[in-house]
This record gives structure tokens, C-alpha cells and sequence, in this order.
């Protein structure tokens, strides 16, 4: 294809970009999958465009597989991340016999099939589901512009353990029956010492708080201005998941998975802390968290946090006390 003929598929929406009035439609349910109860939530808010992706589905009979993928530059690469993330970690060479590994492998493949023409592919497909009626596609394919890119937060949950594979900003917690609250990632911003002294080694910089003045974050899948070469090692922005392995004790009652859209309002005990009021008011988990997008957004997009698209997930764990798996009612329930 001639390169005037690549045409970039992307949303119409860019950073300080907003609706006249935020979408509230909120997109929520509860569902069951091996060892949890997982209710969830996400809006669109004041963004032009919905960005973020979620999975919640079995692995195995007994695995649970859950993700949040906050994209930019479009839906396209959240959505991929979403859509492709079980089928590839099934696919993986070290699956099952190591989880960690093949976490780490899913994400590489993920971020380089992205080079490629199925990448392209699998992108131009997203953006004729999504109804980009705003976008051009020639000869059916797409440009996979070098901004589009997502963050990545996937969980395997087994009976005795969870792992968690992360590259961005997405942030997973976890309370205990002694309401100890444990944040099991880090956000990979450019504030963290070590990703800053990774990305000078890369050769990149950090000016204005953004990595080459552009980028908020310091690890994605995609964005591919980053990425020149074919060593992994050298990309300025890394698809290399930050690996969290948990073991369970049976002391543990939900952990809670969420983009910065709610990161950037609440703190981790404030969300914590409405959890709990929902549950010992009777809410189900899906209210729960409907609750909470609400409390988040903002009425100004241009004075306060609360502007960005929003998805929360809360999972209780199978053996929690019972006084959370009230909240639960079986399980695909979607409202």
C-alpha cells in the first residue's frame, strides 16, 4: 500500500477534549467465574470517545481470567488487548505449568503482533465494530498509528494464588478480613526513579512530567513511536509486565482492579471504604460500583479530576465471609 493511501484509524477524542455533557450510561453486571463473584461498571464520562476495555471470563474450570485495558489514541488497542488476551495466554509455551511466564509472553506477542499486517488487521476490524463513522479505511485495513497504545492489567485468579501481570497506570488492591488494604502494582508513571533511569537508558527523557513530553505513562502495549528495533530491552515505553504473584490464605475478602479515571479522584481507602458502606447497605456489587463512577465524575471537566472514561472491577473471593457474598447474587447478571 502506497503511503499516502495508509490511513490512521483513531478516535476524534485527544487529551483536553470533552463533551459539552458527559455520557453516564454506565455499562455494569455481575459475573461468576472459578474462585470469585466479580461485579463491575464502566462510563464513558466526559471523554469524546469510550477508551477503556475490561475481560471477565473463565481461564480453565479452574482459573478465572480478568483485565482492564485503559487505551489512548483510540479504543483500538484496549479493545485488542481484551479480545486477544485469553486466546494468547492459552497459546502460551509455558501455559500452564508457569503463569508468570506466560503472562510475560502474552503481553511481548500482543505488543508485536502490533507490527504487523494481522496486527493492522485485527485494528482495522476493531474500528469497523466500533463504528468509527468518522474514520476512514482503505482496502479494508488500517495504520496502526504510532500513538495508539493501552495500558494493560490482567489477573489469573487460581484457588490458592493470584497473578498479576501490569505495564501502566490500571492499580489493583486487595483487603484482607482485618481490613489490611494491600496495593499488589505499581503505577508506571514517569514519577518512578527506576522507570526513569530504564527510559534514559533507552534514550528517552522525561520533560513536563510526560516521557518525550508526550506520554504519561512509562509502560503500554503499542505506541509504537517508542519502540523502534526488535529488542524489547530498548523500547522507551516497555511491554515487559510488571509480574505480582499472591498467595491466598483464605484471609483475603475482594480485591479491586480500576484505570486511573478512579485513581485519579479516590484514594485506595477511600474506595475501600465505600465498598464496605455499600455492602452493609445491601447493595449488590454492580451498584457498588456504579456508585462509585458516579462519585468520580466531575462537574467540570476543565477544574477537577473526574474528565476521564471509568471502569472499576470488584471480585469477592469464593471463600470471603459471608457478609460479603451477600452482595453477590449468582452469577451474569447484567444490568
Amino acid at each position: 500500500m502506497k503511503p499516502e493511501e495508509l490511513q490512521k484509524c483513531r478516535s476524534e477524542s485527544t487529551m483536553g477534549e470533552f463533551q459539552s455533557t458527559p455520557t453516564t450510561e454506565q455499562h455494569s453486571g455481575i459475573k461468576k467465574i472459578p474462585n470469585a463473584i466479580v461485579g463491575y461498571s464502566s462510563m464513558q464520562g466526559w471523554r469524546k470517545t469510550m477508551e477503556d476495555a475490561h475481560l471477565i471470563t473463565d481461564l480453565l474450570e479452574d482459573k478465572g481470567l480478568i483485565g482492564i485495558y485503559d487505551g489512548h489514541g483510540g479504543i483500538q488497542a484496549s479493545q485488542y488487548c481484551a479480545n486477544e488476551m485469553k486466546k494468547t495466554l492459552l497459546n502460551s509455551p509455558h501455559f500452564p505449568s508457569s503463569i508468570q511466564e506466560s503472562l510475560t509472553e502474552t503481553y511481548l506477542s500482543l505488543d508485536a503482533k502490533l507490527k504487523t499486517p494481522e496486527g493492522s488487521k485485527m485494528l482495522a476490524d476493531i474500528c469497523k465494530t466500533e463504528n468509527y463513522d468518522n474514520q476512514m479505511l482503505v482496502n479494508g485495513s488500517c495504520e496502526v498509528a504510532k500513538d495508539i497504545g493501552s495500558t494493560a492489567l490482567t489477573l489469573v485468579i487460581n484457588e490458592n494464588e493470584i497473578v498479576i501481570a501490569n505495564v501502566g497506570d490500571c492499580r489493583c488492591l486487595l483487603l484482607k478480613n482485618d481490613n489490611e488494604i494491600l496495593q499488589l502494582t505499581t503505577d508506571q508513571r514517569p514519577n518512578v526513579k527506576s522507570e526513569v533511569d530504564r527510559i534514559v537508558s533507552c534514550g528517552g527523557v522525561i520533560r513536563n512530567g510526560r516521557v518525550n513530553g508526550n506520554l504519561s505513562l512509562t509502560r503500554a502495549i503499542g505506541d509504537l513511536q517508542f519502540k523502534k528495533g526488535n529488542d524489547v530491552n530498548k523500547y522507551i515505553i516497555s511491554p515487559i509486565p510488571e509480574i505480582t504473584t499472591y498467595e491466598l490464605e483464605g484471609t483475603e475478602d475482594f480485591l479491586v482492579m480500576a484505570c486511573d479515571g478512579i485513581w485519579d479522584v479516590l484514594s485506595n481507602e477511600d474506595v475501600v471504604t465505600i465498598i464496605k458502606e455499600g455492602v452493609e447497605n445491601g447493595l449488590k456489587l454492580n451498584e457498588i460500583c456504579e456508585q462509585i463512577l458516579k462519585k468520580c465524575l466531575s462537574e467540570n471537566p476543565y477544574e477537577a479530576p473526574g474528565f476521564d472514561n471509568m471502569t472499576l472491577i470488584v471480585a469477592v473471593f469464593d471463600r470471603a465471609e459471608n457478609k460479603w457474598r451477600r452482595c453477590c447474587p449468582g452469577g451474569d447478571v447484567i444490568s
